[in-house]
């Protein structure tokens, strides 16, 4: 949370924005640090470390971020899977390759990662705080992906209750050729009276 890095903005005020971190700091989730303990006791012990997390960017990086944490300074191997029967995971226990070489796809989700963090503090605060200002109580939050798939949901949302039945009407013709029937449907124009879907909405000839 901000306040880690500083006390200050515990208490949520418009003149402390935006936040942004000079140094970037992780601390474990307080159901984590059992399993967090017991890592770093087997790292420890270790002379070398296989990173097996998912073969994409968020997996490289929440593995990393763990070895990273711990200061684990020895050697690392990457384990790439994608499929998890035998022969496909003993190709891939025998493709060992070194962690550094994907350091580029770290720091890609570590970008994304610490990009969401400011995205979503600061705009959740500012719309926050200048709700509050306007009459709204409560928290308005903000994400780089929520805000949008609520938009959508919303819009969607307001088509459904603004949305008119209307009539509509299709039209073809059966057919009788030498292989059989064949049905053949109009395709209309844009001139003519169409709704949304390119349906004809107007009987009238």
């Amino acid at each position: 949370p901000p306040e880690a890095y500083d006390p200050a903005d515990k208490q949520w005020r418009l003149d402390r924005l935006p936040i942004v971190p000079g140094t970037w700091q992780l601390a474990p989730r307080s159901k984590a640090r059992g399993q967090l303990a017991v890592i770093r006791k087997l790292i420890k012990q270790a002379t070398s470390v296989v990173h097996a997390g998912d073969p994409d960017r968020e997996g490289q990086l929440l593995v990393q971020e763990v070895i990273e944490h711990l200061k684990y300074r020895g050697p690392v191997q990457r384990l790439l899977i994608s499929d998890l029967n035998r022969p496909a995971v003993s190709r891939a226990l025998a493709s060992l390759r070194p962690n550094a070489e994907f350091q580029p796809l770290f720091q890609a989700a570590q970008a994304r990662s610490r990009a969401d963090w400011l995205y979503g503090i600061n705009l959740t605060r500012a719309w926050t705080l200048t709700g509050r200002q306007a009459g709204h109580d409560g928290v308005l939050s903000v994400g780089r992906v929520q805000t949008p798939v609520l938009g959508l949901i919303v819009r969607r949302d307001n088509s459904i209750r603004d949305f008119k039945p209307h009539p509509f009407y299709p039209l073809w013709v059966d057919l009788q050729v030498a292989q059989g029937q064949l049905r053949a449907w109009w395709a209309p124009k844009a001139h003519q009276p169409l709704d949304e879907q390119r349906r004809l909405i107007d009987r009238t000839p």
